[in-house]
């Protein structure tokens, strides 16, 4: 008898580095109110996890924090919905 294991896909992400120096993973991407925000992902430490808005200047991408905890709120919100759904 031959078992055959489940074949995992191996997927690539995108690692930043935040200016705490801890290296977040770019869980999700999120277009809304003409801004594009990043979920990103502390793969270490489960409960570590952070919203920052993309932000695109001479073809680079930036991220950078958010303007209010409204705004962290509404995003957080709708990242939820868009993947508890």
């Amino acid at each position: 008898m031959v078992l055959k294991g489940d074949i995992m896909e191996e997927k690539e992400y995108n690692v930043v580095v935040l200016e705490n120096g801890i290296e977040y993973t770019e869980v999700d991407r999120l277009d809304y109110n003409s801004n594009t925000y990043v979920f990103l992902a502390n793969l270490d430490k489960d409960d570590d996890y952070c919203v920052r808005k993309l932000v695109v200047e001479n073809n680079e991408e930036y991220i950078v924090g958010l303007d209010s905890k409204e705004e962290f709120d509404s995003v957080f919100d709708l990242f939820g919905k868009k993947n508890l759904s």
